[in-house]
């Protein structure tokens, strides 16, 4: 048996002929009980074998003959047994292609296509055999960065993707059983062999993703960005912030981050960034997330993140203009008396945004023809959203899985964006969800709101308006029950009234450039909040308090004596009361993110606390003195005890104290540690700070 390719595409034709008819032939006569086997036809099975060998190294030309016998079998599917030919199937099933050119890689991918097939034999051993591919071989993993294997990858992924795709359209079962093998196939997460296990991962992860361009995603797609959630999880959960940084123990919440503006070359505040390598989890998660990232992208630019706009977008849009009696707090929806209840719509704020949710109405994309009904097509967003809920909402100790949905609101911030910014705020306000889960979604959007470079400021004066009044009348629900200050029993109020300064401290510059957001903003009730007898401003951080005030001071926000923390202070027992054993006052998910590879998708949305336009500093002399301030960051810190000794702040006395940013100190001592460095001739020089980000517990 054999043969051979001709001079000319006749000697081709009927070579291949000759291969077709007599691989038949051998297939067939070896279809018995081997004592009845023709000697002849047993060694022609045997020769075969050894062509189809895995393992086996070959030349150009037996290569051709590979390829040509491949082809032939591939035309006597029907007569393969698995009773008679059981090696022949071991040798198909454990071939890797990555060994191949491109002819021969099509003739055993379309063998492989007809086995599949074959009814109820050999579907599972043919996806088993495809996905075993997603992966190059342990050879080839140190190479798989030139440029050549690159190119070579690209076309072997996609020859995968047809496959899978043409084995869909035949067989129905495919979809369910390729998800299974998938899930069981998946490298695993710890491996000795750092660089192999990385690449594998990586590979791996990359080729799933990219069957996202066929039925197959539709299928399967939710389950497996599911598994691939949870795998980034488990990997950022293991990585410590002892592995990532190391940083003075006395730092406040905004010192902690402060880059060097004048070697940013990007102008994207990064300076002298120190970013996170060197450790297997990190690398891992770091290539995971390029992966990820470059798949959202791929979605948004063929407009798969959001299909269509769903039935509760508007809703969404129309949510951040809510009253606060629509507004459920807890387990009990406040009734307001009447003359509080008059108060209140007669306050100006809530008719905030309202201009812009009729535009975004208007918006064409948004307005489906007349009498057409927007059907719920599930898009990349809408899964990603679920997911995000069940395996990283409530995630203990996650600082880099969250940045996907970070990065795929920004690739659509007019949908995605604020889908997610109303999401995160109807979880804290619903009354059937848990307090960790509430406790954790108000944190959420605090810290999405101040570093989406993306969000608008409408969209952020919405959500804030939702906030504060949910937070008003938790007062007035508290007021006539004469309560104090209680950090366990009123943790979700302080979460909540964290959050609110906490975006403030970001974002109240930039609303002040929009005189109807601003006077929307002006116009909030934050003094009954701040003056209410269960004292916020005693419980959340110092830090943020004290910054919150200096604005608030210098913006005029609103017209109230009000008790802060001392300067100088570390924390009270209130604050960290509030904290709880997990520390959920100092749970800030979108803190600056430190993955080497990755960190260019993040980077142009992120804002920077050292970006930030803040309401002190109006003019150029007020950023010089702000400067002179910021560069004794290496000062000894002051340990204060107790917020006891508070100093009563008046918002409207020019005369009242100052808020020195190099004093703040929100920190437990000894719990993280690293080092900072400044260039004293050069002025401020050292990578942003953040601290242990601490989630509430799964």
């Amino acid at each position: 048996m054999g043969a051979e390719h001709g001079h000319d595409d006749m000697e081709v034709a009927i070579s291949d002929s000759v291969a077709f008819s007599e691989v038949g032939r051998v297939l067939q006569s070896v279809r018995m009980d081997s004592f009845l086997i023709d000697m002849r036809d047993k060694d022609q099975y045997d020769f075969l074998l050894n062509l189809l060998d895995s393992t086996k190294k070959r030349s150009r030309d037996e290569e051709a003959l590979f390829a040509i016998t491949l082809k032939a079998l591939s035309e006597a599917v029907s007569k393969i047994d698995i009773m008679y030919h059981h090696a022949l199937l071991h040798n198909i099933f454990t071939m890797c292609i990555w060994y191949f050119d491109r002819y021969t890689r099509d003739a055993v991918l379309d063998l492989i296509t007809r086995l599949a097939a074959v009814a109820d034999q050999y579907l599972r051993e043919c996806l088993q055999m495809l996905v075993n591919n997603f992966t190059p071989p342990g050879p080839f993993i140190p190479f798989m960065e030139q440029p050549r294997w690159l190119a070579k990858k690209k076309e072997i992924y996609s020859q995968l993707h047809e496959t899978l795709k043409t084995i869909f359209d035949t067989v129905p079962l495919a979809p369910r059983m390729l998800k299974d093998i998938i899930d069981r196939s998946m490298p695993k997460l710890f491996d000795n062999k750092a660089v192999s296990a990385i690449c594998k991962m990586v590979s791996f992860v990359e080729c799933m993703l990219g069957l996202d361009n066929d039925r197959i995603w539709d299928l399967i797609g939710p389950s497996l960005l599911e598994k691939l959630v949870y795998l980034l999880t488990e990997l950022d959960v293991n990585i410590t912030w002892e592995d990532i940084l190391q940083d003075e123990h006395s730092k406040g919440i905004f010192e902690m981050e402060l880059e060097d503006l004048d070697d940013d070359e990007d102008n994207f505040g990064q300076g002298n960034k120190v970013l996170f390598g060197g450790n297997v989890c990190a690398d891992k998660l770091d290539g995971l997330m390029v992966v990820v990232c470059e798949h959202l992208k791929s979605c948004a630019e063929h407009e798969r993140l959001p299909k269509v706009l769903e039935p509760n977008l508007v809703q969404s849009r129309n949510k951040l203009s809510l009253r606060s009696s629509d507004i459920y707090l807890g387990t009990v929806s406040v009734n307001l008396d009447s003359r509080d209840r008059q108060e209140h719509q007669n306050n100006p704020n809530h008719r905030i945004i309202e201009e812009i949710t009729i535009l975004l109405v208007m918006d064409p994309r948004t307005d489906p023809e007349p009498g057409a009904v927007l059907s719920e097509i599930v898009c990349e967003f809408d899964i990603l959203k679920t997911i995000f809920r069940s395996h990283v909402l409530r995630v203990h100790k996650s600082k880099f899985a969250q940045f996907i949905m970070f990065y795929a609101c920004s690739l659509d911030p007019e949908i995605c964006g604020l889908e997610f910014a109303v999401f995160l705020t109807d979880i804290f306000t619903k009354k059937e969800e848990d307090a960790i889960a509430r406790i954790s979604a108000v944190s959420y959007v605090g810290s999405y709101l101040s570093r989406a470079r993306f969000i608008s400021p409408d969209t952020v004066v919405g959500v804030l308006e939702r906030l504060v009044n949910w937070c008003v009348d938790y007062c007035y629900l508290q007021r006539n029950r004469g309560m104090k200050a209680n950090p366990i029993d009123h943790q979700i109020f302080y979460a909540s009234c964290q959050a609110v300064m906490y975006v403030l401290c970001f974002r109240l510059r930039s609303i002040m450039d929009y005189p109807n957001l601003k006077s929307q903003l002006f116009q909030m009730p934050f003094r009954v909040i701040l003056t209410h007898p269960l004292e916020p401003l005693k419980v959340c951080l110092p830090s943020i308090v004290n910054e919150f005030l200096r604005q608030a001071k210098a913006a005029g926000l609103f017209n109230a004596s009000v008790d802060s923390a001392p300067e100088d202070a570390v924390e009270s027992d209130l604050s960290k009361a509030f904290g709880g054993l997990n520390r959920l006052d100092v749970f800030f998910p979108f803190d600056p993110y430190l993955l080497k590879a990755s960190e260019r998708y993040i980077r142009p949305s992120f804002e920077f606390w050292s970006l930030v336009k803040t309401t002190y500093s109006n003019n150029s002399d007020d950023d010089d003195d702000d400067d002179d301030e910021l560069g004794d960051l290496d000062a000894p810190r002051m340990n204060v005890g107790s917020l006891d000794d508070h100093v009563e702040i008046d918002l409207n006395s020019d005369d009242d104290i100052e808020y020195s940013m190099n004093k703040m100190s929100i920190t437990p001592l000894h719990s993280f540690y690293h080092p900072m460095s400044t260039n004293r001739e050069s002025g401020l020089s050292m990578p942003p700070r953040i601290r242990p980000s601490v989630s509430p517990p799964s």
